[in-house]
């Protein structure tokens, strides 16, 4: 009864921040609503997420949406998050498809994960990365690993649905370093964050992602030093 009442209240959140997403793009809704939210959302999610074996990456995850959503509250000019909490599209019909098992409901949640976890979102968090980066290189220290987070947890999350058995996708929190050094103009230090990184590749390889995430995103900080 209890896990049924949670895909409800998601139902309910989910739908109605997709809804906003849509109405606030075209300023029919305050952009700020949308974002609050999101964030009412995120805390009221993480008191079921208690019992589920996968909390320390949905915390996480929502800990990250919260910080970006941060940015667009304080009306960052080069941070839409609007595209990014697009992706709850997934999260949306993986909530549908627990209420009300279906074949169609199904093939079409995997379809919609593929097509905006796996490809839109890498698309995304580059595009927002570059475009930030350019214009004020503070901003992007200060939410890029929020940014990273949500899209590696992504594809982490994938890898162990399909059982690819990708190890090094949490490495690629060390586009972060490389990206700001080689915006700097510090090619030692743009090369250095490059060999950690490919390095890492090879480390941690029979740890759970979880464990390597947070070791890769401790290590990228340090670069940032």
């Amino acid at each position: 009864m209890m896990i049924r009442m949670e895909n409800y209240i998601n139902f309910f959140f989910t739908g109605t921040i997709l809804i906003q997403n849509v109405l606030s793009r075209f300023n029919i809704i305050h952009h700020d609503t949308h974002f609050y939210t999101v964030i009412i959302y995120t805390f009221v999610d993480c008191c079921y997420l208690l019992r589920n074996p996968k909390a320390f990456s949905m915390i996480l995850h929502h800990i990250a949406s919260c910080d970006l959503v941060h940015a667009a509250l304080t009306h960052h000019p080069h941070i839409d998050c609007h595209n990014v909490v697009f992706i709850e599209v997934t999260t949306f019909l993986h909530v549908c498809n627990k209420l009300y098992k279906n074949a169609l409901l199904r093939q079409i949640e995997m379809v919609a994960w593929v097509l905006i976890r796996v490809i839109m979102l890498p698309i995304i968090t580059i595009n927002i990365s570059h475009e930030v980066i350019a214009y004020d290189n503070h901003a992007f220290l200060r939410y890029a690993h929020s940014l990273f987070a949500i899209m590696i947890i992504s594809l982490e999350w994938t890898n162990e649905v399909v059982k690819t058995n990708i190890k090094c996708i949490s490495s690629l929190v060390f586009m972060i370093p490389f990206l700001h050094h080689y915006h700097s103009h510090h090619c030692l230090r743009t090369l250095f964050a490059l060999y950690v990184g490919i390095l890492s590749t090879f480390f941690h390889r029979n740890m759970m992602f979880e464990n390597r995430l947070l070791i890769n995103f401790t290590t990228s900080y340090m670069l940032l030093i």
